[in-house]
C-alpha cells in the first residue's frame, strides 16, 4: 500500500514502485547460480518490532527466500550495514570461488576445552 503513498514515491522513486510483491513475483529468476545474503539478528526477533520473525530493520528474512538459490547466509548487520559487513564480503569471495558462503578449503575450529 506504501507505493500509493507520495512521500513514499518521492523517497524512493522508480525503485521503490519496483520492490513491492506484485512487481517481485513477476522478476524472471537468474540463470546462473546465485546466493542470498540477509541482515537480522539470528534469533527470531530481528531489528524492527513491526517487522515478523528476523529482519534487518527493513526487510524479513523470509521475504529474502528465493527458489534456486545455491547457498543463503544471515549476517548479524542492519539493511544499511550488510554490504559493508566483514562477513558479507569473505561470504561473497567464497561465493564465487566456491559456488557457496562457507570456505570449503578451510578447516572450522576445534572448540576450547576448559580446564
Amino acid at each position: 500500500w506504501l507505493k500509493e503513498v507520495p512521500l513514499y514515491r518521492g523517497l524512493w522513486g522508480k525503485a521503490g514502485q519496483q520492490l513491492v510483491p506484485d512487481a517481485i513475483a513477476e522478476a524472471p529468476l537468474m540463470d546462473s547460480p546465485f546466493g542470498i545474503i540477509a541482515g537480522g539478528k539470528g534469533d527470531g526477533g530481528g531489528y524492527n518490532p513491526i517487522l515478523p520473525g528476523d529482519d534487518d530493520g527493513t526487510v524479513t528474512v523470509a521475504e529474502t527466500r528465493l527458489d534456486g538459490a545455491a547457498d543463503s547466509l544471515v549476517v548479524a548487520a542492519t539493511h544499511g550495514r550488510i554490504t559493508n559487513h566483514p562477513q558479507t564480503i569473505r561470504a561473497a569471495v567464497n561465493f564465487l570461488e566456491h559456488g557457496k558462503f562457507a570456505d570449503p578449503t578451510r578447516k572450522p575450529k576445534k572448540p576450547r576445552r576448559k580446564s
